[in-house]
């Protein structure tokens, strides 16, 4: 499924120190080393439609990892959302884009639904401790811990879903 009308959010998960020393590696979130991923969920559903890295989470800005892979798979009339990280980009809005109150509070409702994948995501072991396998291989767990997610949400939990929901894409 192609990325289109959907919500971008960059997750930082701890890996162990590398050697030597780099500070691309450094993340302000966590403050530890740790890779970074931009995880792009449906603003209807909710479900994980894509998502993008590993990357060296103190070299890859939000806004750098969606020019990256993100906006390409955007069609002409497709839009994403995103937080303040990623402003400076005509394809994604940011909460400084909200035309009204009502706006601004579809992307806050979108942006917590994001959060509550990510949440689950958390939960497993593997992505809740620094990883201690070659960071190289990150990719190949979080790969299969994002599938296992999204076949839960198709069988009987998914995210919760908005009431009285305005796409702040096309609102």
């Amino acid at each position: 499924m192609q990325p289109g009308n959907c919500l971008c959010r960059r997750h930082h998960f701890k890996i162990n120190e590398p050697s030597p020393f780099s500070k691309d590696w450094m993340s302000h979130k966590l403050g530890c080393a740790a890779v970074a991923y931009e995880l792009v969920t449906c603003i209807a559903t909710g479900d994980i439609i894509a998502y993008n890295g590993p990357f060296p989470a103190g070299k890859w800005p939000d806004l750098k990892m969606f020019r990256n892979k993100t906006k390409w798979q955007l069609q002409r009339a497709e839009w994403a959302v995103g937080d303040r990280g990623y402003e400076g980009d005509r394809k994604i809005l940011t909460p400084a884009d909200a035309k009204n109150r009502q706006h601004a509070y579809g992307m806050e409702c979108a942006s917590a639904r994001n959060e509550t994948c990510n949440r689950r995501l958390r939960r497993w072991t593997a992505l809740n401790v620094p990883f201690r396998n070659c960071r190289h291989k990150h990719h190949l767990i979080f790969r299969a811990i994002v599938v296992i997610t999204q076949i839960k949400f198709e069988n009987g939990s998914p995210p919760f879903q908005i009431n009285h929901y305005i796409d702040p894409v096309i609102f």
